[in-house]
């Protein structure tokens, strides 16, 4: 009984740390928006069927934020929701679950620009 209480606590202070996101990725709503970031209006790029589907989102850094930051959000707290980290290569940081890849990458660092891709591997 006692381990079963330890999990349900360290299960409801992960879902507080997911949280302080405030907001998802519009069109991928299980993805949170990192603070500093906000998504770009009308460069969604969506398509797919019941068996596929390709999503490709842009965000757009405010103030202060940097990629590193990007980087460490993402790393944290996409495993929190069930994606595992593939791993990082040129910069891109890559996670699968379910089917379906995340790729999270800089596209340009002033300002900063992030890609956001959903690919599904059937």
């Amino acid at each position: 009984m006692k381990k079963f209480l330890l999990i349900s606590l360290i299960t409801l202070l992960f879902s507080f740390k997911i949280c302080e996101a405030k907001q998802f990725v519009e069109g991928l709503e299980d993805i949170p928006l990192m603070e500093g970031l906000q998504q770009t209006v009308n460069s969604d790029i969506a398509f797919g069927n019941e068996e596929s589907r390709f999503i490709e989102i842009y965000l757009q850094g405010t103030g202060k934020t940097t990629y590193q930051n990007v980087e460490k959000f993402y790393i944290n707290t996409m495993p929190q929701l069930g994606w595992s980290f593939s791993g990082k290569q040129k910069g891109t940081l890559s996670f699968y679950r379910d089917g379906e890849r995340i790729e999270i990458a800089k596209e340009t660092e002033t300002p900063l620009l992030i890609r956001i891709t959903l690919k599904s591997e059937n």
